[in-house]
C-alpha cells in the first residue's frame, strides 16, 4: 500500500475502533491488526496512540462540519439543515440501540482529564461545531426563520452542551426521551413561530 493509503487505512480503523471499544480498550496492535501492516510501521506515520486520536478527531470534526453545511444548501434554509443534523445524529444513535453515542463526547469523557493534547484537539473540535452552529443561527435570524433574540455563540452553546448531555442520559436509560426533551428545548431557545421536532419536521 501507498504511504498515503496507508495512513488513511490508519485513521479510519482507528476511528472504527475507538468508537466501538473506546480509546483505553484500544490498542495499537489491534489497529495495525485490521489493517495488516506491523506494528513498527505504525510509528512511521504517528507518533503514538494519542497522535492518531487526534487525527481521528480532526476527521470527525471536518465530516460534522460538511454535514451540516450541506444538509443547510440542499434544505435551503439554516433552521432545516441544523435539525437535519441534529436529527441524523439522533437517529443513528437509536437504530444502534444507543450505542456509540458522539466520538467527541466519548472522548471528552475518557480522555480529557489523562491526555492535554486530546483535551486541547477536543476543545478544538467543540469550539469549531459551535461556531458553525452560530453561523447557522445567525443566518437563520437574517433571514426571518428564528425571532431575534439572544447572542447567536450562547445559543450555539447552550444547544450543543444540552445535545451532549441529551446524547448521554438517552444512552443510558435507553430511550429517546431525553431526545425528545431537547426537541423541545431547541423549538423554545429559537424563538420558533411553528412547533416542530426533529424528528418530524421539516
Amino acid at each position: 500500500m501507498a504511504n498515503r493509503e496507508t495512513r488513511d487505512r490508519l485513521i479510519r480503523t482507528g476511528f472504527d475502533l475507538f468508537f466501538e471499544r473506546g480509546y483505553n480498550a484500544t490498542g495499537v496492535s489491534e489497529i495495525v491488526g485490521a489493517v495488516g501492516v506491523p506494528k513498527g510501521s505504525f510509528y512511521s506515520y504517528f507518533a503514538s496512540k494519542d497522535a492518531l486520536a487526534c487525527e481521528v478527531i480532526d476527521g470527525y470534526r471536518e465530516q460534522a462540519l460538511t454535514h451540516l453545511s450541506q444538509l443547510a444548501s440542499a434544505a435551503g434554509s439554516p433552521v432545516a439543515g441544523l435539525r437535519g443534523h441534529i436529527h441524523e445524529m439522533r437517529e443513528k444513535i437509536v437504530a444502534s440501540n444507543f450505542r456509540g453515542g458522539c466520538l467527541l463526547g466519548n472522548f471528552s469523557a475518557e480522555m480529557a482529564d489523562q491526555s492535554d493534547t486530546m483535551r486541547a484537539r477536543l476543545s478544538e473540535a467543540f469550539g469549531c461545531w459551535q461556531a458553525a452552529v452560530a453561523d447557522l443561527i445567525a443566518q437563520a435570524r437574517a433571514r426571518g426563520e428564528i425571532a431575534s433574540g439572544s447572542d447567536p455563540v450562547e445559543l450555539a452553546a447552550i444547544l450543543l452542551n444540552s445535545f451532549e448531555g441529551a446524547i448521554l442520559r438517552a444512552r443510558a436509560d435507553r430511550s429517546q426521551t431525553p431526545f425528545d426533551q431537547f426537541d423541545r428545548l431547541f423549538e423554545t431557545l429559537l424563538g420558533l413561530e411553528e412547533e416542530h421536532t426533529l424528528g418530524h419536521g421539516s
